[in-house]
């Protein structure tokens, strides 16, 4: 094992979503409750999850979870909300 830094963070893998030309993506929600699509690099991955660099601002909420459920654009209320 080999330890290497980094900036990113940890996603379900089911949170990426294909993009074009073999590059991922992540859904976010904006401040006014929008989903918005945000490129990623992914970095490393293992069975259940992958470290990406990239993506929503720092503090963002990411759709973990059937991110193929919604669109960019969408209104969306957040669970607890």
């Amino acid at each position: 094992t080999t330890q290497v830094p980094a900036d990113g963070f940890w996603v379900p893998l089911e949170a990426l979503v294909e993009s074009i030309e073999g590059t991922w993506s992540v859904f976010g929600v904006s401040d006014d409750n929008r989903v918005t699509r945000h490129a990623v690099e992914l970095l490393h991955a293992t069975g259940t999850s992958a470290f990406v660099s990239g993506g929503p601002p720092d503090g963002a909420s990411v759709i973990s979870t059937g991110p193929h459920r919604v669109i960019p654009g969408q209104s969306v209320a957040l669970a607890g909300n």
